[in-house]
């Protein structure tokens, strides 16, 4: 196979073969050894035999022992044996949960490549089934929470299980499942911004349209749109650099203030009520403490300019 040798050992002596701790030893010598030179390369070892009928099935032993390399950090070698007692259940889902956290919210996306190494930390234990399998599903959530490739869910899960599979190194493992994770959080992020966006206009639009409704409050209107108060409140707070009750103060005395010099048979207590306050007395106080004046102050002001104006 292209990339590939296989080296058949014989005995260094006349019954080394029984001497496991030997042969696994001189084995991870050559192994360390090439690693220290720089040469990139992997060993997959099988276990031992003197039949020769059996030369094939321990090639595929070996060479199935290569599936587990891209799973351990900073190991160019594993021995068949090793992997014979390796967890065969499925991989949890609350093993792949950290990751997606991670990738969802915006204050954990520094722990996105942490995660992912802890994750590969965890596959170590499992048989490589399972391992390609759990990992396949996560990068499938992943384009799956992103609305990416939505129309091709199944065949996007076996391209993941194939392309993890021909995988031969942990760095590229690992970095493929990292560009995964940080396209999915700029994909997800991207659409929270729209969305929050979104909310906010509907509520800033509510807000113009309802300011003059004296039962109108944040949290009604939180219900009204399915969001928490506190949120909302940030989101109005961003959009329009002031704070829920005084974003509807401001509305609210804008409105009394051109019904005070258009409307002069309404008295002040009737154009409290008009633009949504319940007492006449808050409307002064607040009216006074917007623009200076009382709303009779203001409203009198407004008439002597009126009156001195040349005909």
């Amino acid at each position: 196979h292209q990339g590939t040798a296989v080296l058949i050992l014989s005995e260094l002596h006349s019954g080394s073969f029984g001497d496991y701790a030997l042969y696994r030893g001189k084995w991870e010598e050559t192994a360390a050894q090439l690693q220290l030179s720089g040469a990139c390369c992997a060993f997959g070892i099988s276990g031992l035999t003197d039949d020769l009928n059996l030369l094939r099935a321990k090639y595929n032993e070996a060479a199935d022992s290569l599936q587990y390399i891209k799973f351990h950090v900073q190991q160019n070698i594993i021995f068949a044996d090793d992997t014979i007692h390796l967890n065969s259940n499925p991989m949890p889902d609350s093993a792949l949960e950290p990751v997606l956290q991670a990738v969802k919210q915006t204050e954990l996306s520094n722990h996105i490549p942490q995660a992912v190494e802890r994750l590969l930390a965890v596959a170590c234990s499992y048989r490589v089934e399972p391992a390609t399998i759990a990992l396949s599903r996560l990068v499938f959530e992943l384009s799956r929470t992103a609305e990416l490739n939505a129309d091709v869910q199944h065949s996007g899960f076996l391209d993941n299980y194939q392309h993890i599979w021909q995988i031969q190194s942990y760095d590229k493992l690992w970095n493929w499942i990292v560009d995964s994770c940080y396209t999915a959080h700029e994909r997800i992020a991207s659409m929270s911004a729209v969305q929050t966006k979104s909310f906010a206009g509907e509520a800033i639009c509510y807000i113009r349209d309802h300011y003059d409704d004296s039962r109108l409050s944040l949290n009604a209107l939180a219900d009204k749109l399915s969001l928490s108060p506190a949120y909302l409140s940030r989101l109005i707070a961003d959009e329009v650099n002031c704070s829920f009750p005084d974003f509807v103060n401001l509305l609210r005395l804008e409105q009394a203030q051109m019904l005070l010099v258009t409307e002069l048979g309404l008295d002040i207590r009737e154009i409290a009520e008009k633009v949504g306050y319940n007492s006449s007395t808050y409307f002064t106080t607040q009216f006074k403490k917007c623009y200076g004046v009382t709303p009779s102050k203001w409203r009198m002001n407004h008439i002597l300019q009126k009156q001195n104006l040349p005909d």
